[in-house]
């Protein structure tokens, strides 16, 4: 029975750390209930307590339409020698990751490959399996049954551009410590 219960915890945090944040809120809502329904008051308060607190931090957390699932997000900037990459990890709703890569290039490296390359290792870093990128520019589809989307307007296009915000930042970052 402790066992059991210890368990469950254990599982809700690795779902807290990965985003999804419903089957918590939904592994809250059901003990919360449950010791309601025994008459275990306080109990019962400290898990809402702890429910709200979730609430709170996915709140604050959310800057997508829920209805964007699990997407993966990348910008490139090409410098002369110098190839950027942003990355935002979207799960349930939520940006969970974000992170800058640089990469030694060549001048004859294109855009697309290097794109493709930097998708292909940060979706291994962060074991990403969503089953929608998000890309600035045209790429050949090398995941399977994975959809590209090219945003032009609305929420997956504000991604985009939270992405080469970002982006842009971390160059200038560089370009000043560089200076």
């Amino acid at each position: 029975e402790e066992e059991a219960a210890y368990n469950a915890k254990i599982a809700q945090v690795n779902n807290i750390l990965k985003g999804h944040f419903s089957s918590v809120k939904r592994y809250l809502r059901e003990e919360m209930q449950r010791y309601a329904d025994n008459l275990q008051f306080e109990r019962a308060q400290e898990i809402k307590v702890q429910y709200d607190a979730l609430d709170n931090y996915q709140g604050r957390s959310t800057v997508v339409n829920p209805n964007i699932r699990d997407v993966d997000v990348f910008s490139l900037d090409v410098e002369s020698d110098t190839a950027y990459f942003n990355y935002l990890k979207v799960v349930d709703g939520a940006i969970i990751n974000t992170f800058t890569m640089e990469l030694d290039i060549n001048l004859d490296d294109d855009k697309e490959d290097l794109l493709v390359f930097a998708i292909q290792t940060l979706r291994e870093k962060y074991q990403s399996i969503a089953p929608e990128l998000i890309v600035p520019i045209e790429i050949p589809n090398v995941w399977d049954k994975t959809v590209i989307t090219i945003p032009k307007i609305g929420d997956k296009k504000k991604l985009l551009d939270l992405s080469e915000k970002n982006l842009a930042y971390y160059v200038l970052q560089k370009k000043k410590q560089a200076a």
